[in-house]
This record gives structure tokens, sequence and C-alpha cells, in this order.
């Protein structure tokens, strides 16, 4: 969608299946895309470079002890003041999910986020659908 603004938008995703599914979208959509397969826990950016970031279910995938590193990680390519777009599962429960709630936010973002409430809402895809949490933070 950004791309599709004209904003410099850059994907990322450690499957190679998700980069090839997002790379034919964008194609179909006609936007220009820089897709890399690439982890958030090791981001492949210089230090406060980003403006903008978006996470569309990666952080609920995210095991609990690597959330912190995935924060640390963010905050590192964030540049003072940008925002960031978190949206994932509201509950976890298995063993690939963990829950996007107002504590898990608060406990691996709050030393370098400043956020806003944690907005329950039902994400549908063609996958199904899922109960999910939107949360908007920004980098001190």
């Amino acid at each position: 969608y950004l791309a599709s603004l004209g904003f410099r938008s850059i994907g990322l995703d450690v499957s190679t299946e998700a980069i090839k599914v997002a790379r034919d979208r964008a194609t179909d959509a006609n936007v220009m895309v820089d897709w890399r397969e690439d982890s958030v826990l090791e981001l492949p950016f210089e230090d406060r470079s980003i403006h903008f970031a978006s996470d569309h279910g990666c952080f609920h995938h995210i095991d609990e002890p690597d959330r912190e590193r995935d924060a640390r990680e963010l905050a590192r390519v964030l540049v003072p003041g940008a925002r960031f777009l978190l949206r994932g599962g509201r509950h976890g429960g298995d063993a690939a999910s963990y829950a996007v709630d107002a504590a898990a936010i608060e406990q691996v973002f709050a030393a370098q986020f400043t956020h806003g409430p944690v907005v329950p809402y039902v994400a549908h895809s063609d996958a199904g659908t899922m109960e999910a949490s939107l949360v908007l933070l920004e980098r001190r």
C-alpha cells in the first residue's frame, strides 16, 4: 500500500515463499518494493536509517526470549521519533504463536518506545480470520 503512494518501501521476511508471494502481489499491483529475505533479529539496515516500520504478523511468532532482541534491533534502525505499526495475534497459546497484548508491548518495548493503546480487531485473510491487536509505537 505505501509503495502505491510513492513511498520507498522495503519488505523483509525470513521465508523464501513469503517473499515470492509478496513479490508477485507487488508486480500485480504495479508497485516497486525492495524485497529482502532476512531476519528481524538481525536487520540489514544502518543505525537510525528507517523512518517508519510496520510489522504485519511477525512479532507474534517470535519466541519469548527473542522478543527483546527484536525490539532492540528495531530501535537501532529507527530514527528517533519514527513510528512503528505493530499488528499481530491477540492470543497466543500454540507452539508457534505468542500474544500481542498490552503486557507484552509494555514488557518488550517500553525501554525504547512510547505507545498508544493496544486496539483489538479481527483480521481477515485468505487463510481465515484471527483475533488480532494493533498498536502504534514511537521510537524515543
